[in-house]
């Protein structure tokens, strides 16, 4: 059953006291590609998340977003730099002498100087973290596979629609076409004699002219390509496997078969289901632009 290539999906998992939740949104791309948005501690993780994304999918945008409360993984220590401290006080009451300004060095001032207290972010286990963002991740990407599956499945639906409309089309566009030598005979017939105002007319050369429009409006083949085109697509929809690519490829050579029996055959009445047939398949076009 095919699938869609848009979904969302939401998993967490609990940590110290506060929980890691990861969300996962799918949209469509023509291969696989994958985005991963997390805190800049977590970017050592980023290829296992991506491993585990691939293992998944095939084809579609995805856009992984860890949420991890910074101070649940960032343990941080304060550090003074003292040795920096003396400098700055040293440093601003000798500019203070030499430009004859007033005013005292505080504690208050020194403190925001420039890396005098900073924090140190301690080293982390990133094994800890990735058995903490797996299973959150795994949650948010059955999620987003049964969406995807859902909308398959009404894909699924409105694809076998159209095919099935096209067949119709087609069995009419057969019978009609079935007809159409026949149809040349009689108006060629008609329009010699018009010509010819009562004179014989060259029966020979009349059919001569007949089996050669015959021949150029046979659209026998680009039937029965059409046919085969619609019958393997209807088999490519029951497929487990990806098969968002061949179904593009397929509707691009019916609509060309479709144009190539619309110019030959010569009919109005072919015409218009040539371009039923051409309406579908536009339709089907967006749609498959959405299937794995």
């Amino acid at each position: 059953m095919i699938k869609s290539m848009t979904g969302y999906g939401k998993g967490a998992a609990p940590y110290g006291e506060g929980e890691c939740v990861v969300e996962v949104r799918s949209l469509n791309h023509r291969f696989l590609s994958v985005g991963v948005q997390c805190p800049r501690a977590l970017l050592s993780l980023e290829h296992r998340i991506k491993k585990v994304v691939e293992e998944e999918f095939e084809r579609g945008h995805i856009d992984v977003y860890i949420i991890f409360p910074r101070a649940r993984i960032l343990p941080t220590s304060l550090r003074v730099n003292t040795a920096l401290a003396e400098q700055y006080v040293k440093a601003l009451r000798n500019l203070g002498k030499s430009l004859a300004l007033e005013g005292e060095v505080t504690l208050d001032l020194v403190s925001r100087l420039r890396e005098v207290v900073s924090f140190e972010e301690e080293a982390l286990d990133g094994d800890e973290l990735w058995g903490v963002i797996e299973p959150a991740l795994r949650v948010a990407l059955e999620e987003v596979s049964r969406v995807r599956a859902m909308e398959g499945a009404n894909l699924h639906a409105e694809l076998r629609s159209r095919l099935e409309a096209i067949q119709a089309d087609v069995a009419v566009i057969e019978k009609e076409a079935a007809s159409l030598p026949a149809q040349w005979h009689e108006r060629l017939r008609r329009r010699a004699e018009e010509l010819a105002a009562g004179l014989e007319v060259d029966r020979c050369l009349l059919e001569q002219e007949v089996a050669l429009h015959a021949e150029r409006s046979d659209v026998s083949e680009e039937i029965t390509r059409l046919r085969s085109h619609v019958e393997s697509t209807l088999k490519l929809l029951d497929l487990e496997e990806p098969v968002g690519r061949q179904l593009d490829f397929y509707i691009q050579e019916m609509h060309r078969e479709a144009n190539t029996l619309g110019a030959k055959a010569g009919s109005l009445q072919i015409s218009q289901r040539v371009v039923a047939v051409k309406s579908e398949l536009e339709k089907m076009r967006q749609q498959v632009q959405n299937v794995e």
